[in-house]
């Protein structure tokens, strides 16, 4: 079989997610391929930008046309970046199903048996995207975006269900409702889908996925990210200390994201019950990626700023005791399979795709809510009793369940199927 993965870029959580499937199906001989708007590493294997041709004449007449007659509320990208102009602070991006780019001319798309689809922004455009071809497509979703007006997470908001109008993160702008435009225009482009999956990495993603207006009508189905177990896997702790600077005697709290500013990761939620703990001098809280320039240090914090070697990552997961991680909305964390793999127990709130993951005294301790003082006293309940975690079998179970192979496998084994559906159709 040969498939095309199709992502705006190489960096990220998402692209993250989605070199490693890559990866992992080279390795079990699968003929993979990856195709890219933004490319950074050009050592991956198998993998090139597209490159969209120059438009012709007509096509540059057609485009004019069409910004000029206020057509591109439908069908177009022109002009739909003038709708957020006052939209709310403490909001994650808000993005538009539309493109430039025809991936579907590019000769890995037309080689591909099964084109999968991953954080295309800015390169898959609805539209065009579902026209002229009859490839299967998996879509795998690493956030709400795909199925929504616009937003990427809605903070609790399900008008993706219906017409996603009165949109609570356009509010302030010259149109509350142009989220249902968006959503108007996906659900008219997905009426020309043949042969799509949808795969969600969390069951809360893939819950809302069968519940939204624009992909509830086709095949969801749950398989987990991976992670590379021989890359992340337990080291020796004093010297992974040793490495970072990080004190030997104290309890050591990490926290990692891209940044440690985005809201939704709850970092302010971990800064609070730090602070609340009942023994805080036995304990000293490490975090791990960017952060705006107003985020101000404090006693017992070590900021590792962003750390993008894996390995080097792995010595950080190893040097905690604890891993803490407070989104208020998450797929399904890299971060957080990872700190497993290292045997490093976690704690979270019952949100998105961490409480798929944290199994409540096995692995780590999931919140009684998503509060503060809930937050402290899993912490407390930890720092006075830190050997109750068996970090072999959390180990052991996060290699059963989040590998690479393992994902690899599951990815395998629904290509297949979409396959041999494919040619039971065609023989009827």
């Amino acid at each position: 079989m040969k498939i095309l993965h199709v992502s705006t870029n190489d960096f990220g959580g998402a692209a993250i997610a989605c070199i490693r499937l890559h990866r992992g199906l080279l390795e079990r001989g699968v003929d993979s391929r990856l195709l890219l708007l933004r490319q950074t590493d050009k050592l991956l294997p198998r993998a090139k930008r597209h490159m969209p041709p120059a438009p012709s004449l007509v096509e540059r007449v057609s485009r004019k046309t069409r910004r000029l007659l206020g057509e591109f509320r439908i069908c177009s990208p022109a002009g739909v970046e003038k709708h957020l102009v006052g939209r709310p602070d403490g909001y994650e991006i808000f993005t538009f199903p539309f493109s430039s780019c025809d991936i579907r001319q590019d000769e890995w798309f037309r080689d591909a048996d099964i084109v999968n689809v991953h954080w295309a922004v800015g390169l898959i455009d609805y539209p065009t995207f579902f026209r002229g071809h009859s490839k299967n497509v998996v879509w795998t979703l690493h956030d709400m975006n795909p199925f929504t007006g616009g937003c990427h997470y809605s903070s609790g908001c399900v008008k993706f269900r219906d017409r996603c109008e009165d949109c609570p993160q356009l509010q302030g702008t010259v149109d509350p409702d142009f989220s249902s435009v968006i959503l108007a225009a996906k659900c008219k482009a997905l009426s020309h889908a043949r042969g799509l999956t949808v795969v969600a990495p969390s069951v809360w993603l893939r819950d809302l996925s069968k519940s939204s207006k624009a992909f509830g009508r086709f095949n969801n189905v749950h398989i987990p990210n991976g992670a590379d177990s021989g890359i992340f896997q337990p080291r020796d702790k004093q010297y992974s200390r040793q490495v970072l600077g990080l004190p030997p005697d104290k309890k050591v709290i990490l926290f990692v994201a891209d940044s440690i500013s985005n809201k939704r990761k709850g970092y302010q939620y971990l800064i609070d019950a730090f602070q609340s703990i009942a023994r805080k001098n036995e304990v000293v809280l490490c975090s791990v990626g960017s952060k705006d320039a107003h985020a101000g240090a404090f006693e017992n914090h070590y900021e590792m700023g962003v750390v993008t070697n894996e390995r080097l990552m792995s010595v950080v997961y190893s040097a905690a005791d604890l891993f803490v991680i407070p989104s208020l909305e998450d797929n399904l964390p890299n971060t957080l399979l990872e700190s497993l793999l290292c045997g490093v127990p976690a704690i979270g709130f019952p949100a998105g795709g961490v409480k798929d993951v944290i199994e409540h005294g096995v692995n780590g301790f999931l919140t009684e809510d998503i509060s503060v003082p809930a937050l402290t006293a899993e912490i407390d309940r930890f720092v006075s009793d830190p050997q109750k975690f068996d970090a072999s079998r959390i180990r052991n179970d996060a290699v059963r369940k989040y590998s690479s192979a393992v994902q690899a496998d599951a990815y395998i084994a629904q290509y297949t199927v979409m396959l041999r559906n494919e040619k039971a159709t065609q023989k009827v």
